[in-house]
């Protein structure tokens, strides 16, 4: 009899055990294969969302710039970031026969909305900076950096709208000539400048 009662509680004791080791395989299972795969999950959700935003922000700061006159295809060309006029003239075809290269800039820094005319040999571009620079000034708006008229370089001066190689070697040789400038008004003093260009700049320059 005592046999027969230890027997039965020794199959007891392993229908116990058993059932203990297979609650604890699932609970095992559960923790190694289940969680992991949730957080797998949540992760990648995660990076498609910042995929996304990424994207969308690129989209925003999408910029572009409109080259007219000589050169082989003019239109509205996509910008990438540091490009230089060189840069968006190529991107137009490159300069046409009739270009005259030497009244132009290459190196100048595109920035966006610009609109830049490419002149033709024998053109007068003191009449074409003026229409180019009301061009540029409607599209692009208020620059947040003024030039300073006393210190600025030839280069700086370039990338006011509507002030090209020659206007900005003006100011240059006039600047040393005469010493600095009193007032902004004083740059239409520079041969090649006028009152109505001084006015359309006056909020783009400081002394």
């Amino acid at each position: 009899m005592w046999r027969i009662i230890r027997s039965n509680l020794t199959r007891g004791r392993l229908i116990i055990l058993g059932i203990t080791v297979v609650i604890v395989g699932l609970l095992l299972c559960k923790m190694f294969f289940v969680q992991p795969q949730l957080i797998s999950n949540e992760l990648t959700e995660e990076i498609v969302s910042t995929e996304e935003q990424m994207e969308t922000v690129s989209s925003e700061l999408k910029s572009y710039a409109d080259i007219k006159g000589a050169v082989q295809h003019p239109g509205v060309y996509r910008l990438t970031s540091n490009m230089r006029l060189l840069d968006l003239i190529q991107l137009a075809g490159g300069l046409s026969k009739e270009a005259d290269d030497r009244q132009i800039n290459q190196a100048l820094i595109v920035q966006d909305q610009t609109v830049f005319y490419i002149p033709k040999i024998g053109e007068d571009v003191s009449e074409l900076e003026e229409v180019q620079g009301e061009v540029a000034k409607s599209s692009s708006g208020e620059q947040d950096t003024k030039i300073n008229i006393n210190s600025a370089t030839e280069v700086e001066l370039e990338q006011l709208d509507g002030v090209g190689a020659k206007k900005a070697a003006a100011i240059v040789s006039y600047r040393e000539e005469h010493g600095s400038f009193k007032t902004i008004e004083n740059l239409s003093d520079v041969s090649g400048i006028g009152s109505k260009t001084v006015e359309r700049l006056k909020d783009k320059l400081t002394i």
